[in-house]
């Protein structure tokens, strides 16, 4: 969510060797944020002290459960400012 409430989602399957998926997620989440147009250095600042860590990890099941939720909530916003 950006500071105007804009929600924004990108998702990524990995199934690779687990002391890699730091990076992995890492480098999706620069993707991510250059593709919406953030500024280099910004992406850069706030990407330096990323962690990933296994308490992070949801279960499939919490994933998806909170994947439907944000989709949902994307849904009714859409709804929202179409009513508008």
């Amino acid at each position: 969510m950006d500071s105007e409430e804009n929600l924004y989602l990108r998702s990524c399957n990995y199934s690779g060797q687990k002391d890699t998926w730091k990076e992995v997620i890492k480098e999706q989440l620069i993707k991510h944020l250059k593709d919406l147009g953030v500024e280099y250095g910004l992406v850069k600042s706030e990407t330096r002290y990323f962690e990933v860590s296994p308490e992070q990890h949801l279960p499939i099941e919490k994933y998806e459960s909170r994947l439907l939720e944000f989709i949902s909530k994307i849904e009714r916003k859409q709804d929202n400012n179409q009513s508008l």
